[in-house]
């Protein structure tokens, strides 16, 4: 790869992996709404998912202690699982540029919903009816198993269940390890974790350190609220310029 290209795609995975580390999502958003620009899907993904496994793991390792593991079992863990055997079946034989339109679409819905809200200064809202819970996580977990990030859906689900921001990342942490280790398996299977993604992989890598770094001494100490702003901007505009460019 050309030097500008390798630099562009390690900024965009050092922001990524800084936003998760601080709020416990949208990494693998970030990457797939802008790396995708400069990185075939099918390589990107599998060059992607192993460190922000590696991610998961280290916040995990971290902070276990606020892991609710209760919530994850009794709640998530079976929608979720079943939507991303689905959904990583549905990347295999569905065609990319659509897989794309339909990705950005949803990401753009999602995060406008939530600068809405949040402009709005609305009260924080009630958890959803156990139906409906049930079936925007089994649909998160498609997203998941196609793109590696179920992220914005899990998230707006679980952020009306968990207000406390230790609890929230360290929670979505040890779902995001068990998912992503899933799509690495499947990488691997299928091939598509291969020296093309590996040499890929090792170049982003640094990036996974100093977002860490970075993200853990913010995460303590930024005005949550702001940086979710931020957050939702950033991927709602990143969505805009993916969603223009599939059609």
């Amino acid at each position: 790869m050309e030097t500008w290209l390798l630099l562009a795609i390690f900024g965009i995975v050092l922001l990524a992996f800084f936003t998760e580390s601080v709020v416990g999502f949208g990494a693998t958003v970030i990457t797939v709404s802008f790396g995708a620009h400069l990185v075939p899907l099918d390589v990107l993904l599998p060059a992607f998912v192993p460190l922000s496994a590696m991610l998961s793991l280290v916040l995990v390792t971290r902070h276990w202690r606020q892991v609710d593991l209760k919530f994850l079992l009794q709640k998530v863990a079976l929608p979720v699982g079943l939507g991303t055997l689905l959904g990583m079946g549905l990347f295999r034989v569905l065609d990319s540029a659509a897989l794309l339109t339909t990705f950005a679409g949803f990401v753009l819905l999602m995060s406008g919903r939530e600068l809405k809200r949040i402009w709005a200064r609305a009260e924080a809202a009630k958890p959803l009816k156990t139906w409906l819970g049930r079936t925007l996580l089994g649909a998160g977990g498609i997203v998941h198993g196609m793109f590696g990030s179920g992220g914005p859906m899990i998230v707006y689900v679980l952020g009306r269940e968990m207000t406390e921001k230790g609890r929230f990342r360290a929670t979505l942490s040890a779902l995001w390890l068990v998912l992503n280790a899933t799509l690495v398996t499947g990488y691997l299977l299928d091939g598509t974790l291969n020296p093309v993604t590996i040499e890929l992989s090792t170049t982003m890598a640094p990036a996974l350190f100093f977002g860490i770094l970075l993200g853990e001494r913010v995460h303590g100490a930024i005005d949550e609220s702001t940086f979710k702003t931020a957050t939702w901007l950033i991927l709602f505009f990143g969505a805009a310029a993916l969603f223009l460019r599939a059609l």
